[in-house]
């Protein structure tokens, strides 16, 4: 390769990092206006749509960096090789090469790493964000399982409280009551949705009730209930499976509901 192709070819790429950088700095500027003047011109797919484009010119800038960089070190070599009179002009063509390679790759799995940490903790945060809204638009009748589930005559009710928790968003897919009673005369883990069959709830029949959650979540539940951790909480219990949790106390007892909610990236609310 030429050197004054070399010389091209970083320019250029100091080109692409500077208009890249550019355009960035204009996007997170726009959205700092957008969002301090409470305007909302963009929300759900656009979101995920502007953060692609915006991992995309990462990546863009990162291959440029790394051209960059790699061109001006060749550069450098070949001015020493230069003064020194070095006659040997044979070029490594292969490991150059290697070395771009493995720069460039290096790069992407930084910046693909970077992103999906951003996307799965603005997944868990939004999670918490649904869960809160939810749970406390309707926390006054959620407390009334409480008593719902000691009295045989209105247990019922406590599908009734669900249904109309999840009939009041379409930002969650279902939510559930989770609480310990005590079946077969051991303290179990017991989960209440809409679904629940009425006659197990009549006859106080909880075995089909058992949860038996994963460890990660079995602790988080245990957290919550007993106080160590309060206000909304969320967990990837699986990929792209996430969910929110929130802790209700009444008279000394304590629930969580626990939401599948409907994760997409929304504008910010003011």
């Amino acid at each position: 390769m030429k050197t004054e192709f070399k010389l091209l070819i970083r320019n250029l790429t100091s080109y692409v990092m500077t208009i890249s950088g550019v355009l960035i700095l204009l996007w997170f500027v726009f959205i700092i206006i957008t969002s301090a003047f409470g305007l909302r011109y963009y929300g759900g797919d656009s979101i995920e749509v502007m953060l692609f484009v915006l991992f995309m010119a990462l990546i863009v800038i990162g291959m440029a960096f790394v051209i960059n960089i790699s061109l001006s070190i060749d550069l450098i070599a070949e001015s020493k090789i230069k003064e020194l009179k070095f006659t040997d002009n044979k070029v490594d063509y292969g490991k150059l090469l290697l070395k771009w390679g493995l720069g460039v790759v290096g790069m992407l799995v930084v910046l693909i790493s970077i992103g999906g940490f951003f996307i799965k903790w603005r997944k868990l945060n939004q999670a918490e964000t649904i869960t809160t809204e939810v749970v406390e638009s309707h926390q006054e009748n959620l407390e009334q399982i409480f008593g719902y589930i000691q009295d045989s005559s209105k247990i019922l009710k406590v599908k009734d409280v669900i249904s109309t928790v999840n009939r009041s968003s379409d930002e969650i897919r279902w939510a559930e009551v989770i609480l310990i009673e005590e079946v077969l005369g051991k303290a179990s883990l017991l989960a209440f949705s809409a679904g629940t069959d009425s006659a197990q709830l009549i006859d106080r029949t909880f075995e089909n009730l058992i949860i038996v959650p994963s460890e990660e979540e079995k602790e988080l539940i245990r957290s919550l209930l007993t106080g160590e951790k309060v206000g909304a909480q969320s967990l990837e219990v699986q990929k792209d499976e996430i969910r929110g949790y929130y802790p209700i106390s009444k008279n000394g007892k304590t629930m969580v509901i626990r939401i599948e909610p409907m994760v997409t990236y929304r504008s910010i609310r003011r």
